[in-house]
């Protein structure tokens, strides 16, 4: 009873090894890295006239705000202007045909009645050919008056768009960064920029890595965006594009990321900060 008991406090000093427990591996995730990157308008428009002109007016100014179909400037049109009326009131003019039309109707009302004439002995054969020259005629006359008015009309389809070539429109949402020419100024066909505006929805990133990232990201992968002075939620950017060569002289590559800017909150040509975790 003795040795027993020896043995179970030995037991219990010495102590028993338990049976063996295996811990749930985790997969290992790189501490995040930080990079240096610029924002950019995602594109910068030059807006301007093909045609030559005096600069008649202008609208927005440095620092203003543009969207689609906005007018923004107009050269001196009002010889275009006269010429779009005189060729509309051509295209509405609408009794050349409308007499050749009542014409050709009442012939083919002669011609029903002189056969039924000609049918009952009361008509000639001549009579009857005569009419139908005179109705051919007549309808070759209301043919000619429909040419006619489509011709007109396309006429001032073509007036038309010699003056909107006089005006300038936008076609993206931006903020104009340059004003090329002011209000007076003579426009010329070959250089006629009148307008200069940076799309800031969405801006670009630009990123330059170093070789050794190539194939460790990904188009479609997002990143967070710091940027001093913008502390609100946090900022998302997805990468849109990458170079597919390495500068040899540098061992770098560029990435190019797409950032939401609804409200233009943020502007372009600061210098942000790019995070991401890489994980194993």
């Amino acid at each position: 009873m003795r040795i027993c008991l020896t043995v179970a406090l030995l037991a219990t000093l010495t102590g028993v090894p338990d049976a063996p427990t295996h811990e749930p591996t985790t997969r290992r995730q790189d501490p995040p890295i930080h990079w240096t990157g610029l924002l950019l308008p995602s594109r910068t428009v030059t807006l301007g006239f093909s045609v030559e002109g005096r600069l008649a007016w202008l609208g927005p100014d440095r620092g203003d705000r543009v969207t689609p179909g906005q007018r923004l400037a107009k050269l001196e049109s009002e010889i275009e202007e006269s010429n779009l009326q005189l060729a509309r009131a051509r295209a509405e003019q609408v009794a050349d045909v409308e007499i050749a039309r009542v014409t050709v109707r009442r012939l083919e009302e002669r011609l029903e009645q002189m056969t039924h004439l000609f049918k009952k002995g009361a008509a000639s054969q001549e009579d009857i050919a005569a009419l139908l020259t005179e109705l051919e005629l007549a309808r070759l006359d209301l043919t000619k008056a429909e040419e006619e008015r489509h011709i007109a009309e396309l006429e001032a389809e073509r007036a038309l768009h010699q003056l909107l070539r006089r005006e300038i429109v936008s076609t993206v949402s931006g903020v104009v960064i340059e004003r090329h020419l002011d209000e007076g100024e003579l426009t010329r066909s070959s250089s006629g920029n009148v307008l200069t505006v940076a799309v800031l929805d969405p801006l670009e990133v630009e990123l330059i890595l170093p070789a050794s990232w190539y194939g460790r990201i990904e188009r479609g992968q997002s990143a967070r965006v710091s940027i001093d002075g913008f502390d609100g939620p946090d900022l998302r950017a997805e990468i849109t594009g990458m170079d597919g060569v390495i500068d040899a002289r540098s061992g770098t590559f560029g990435v190019r990321l797409s950032l939401p800017n609804p409200e233009h909150r943020i502007p372009a040509g600061m210098e942000c900060r790019v995070e991401w975790s890489i994980h194993d």
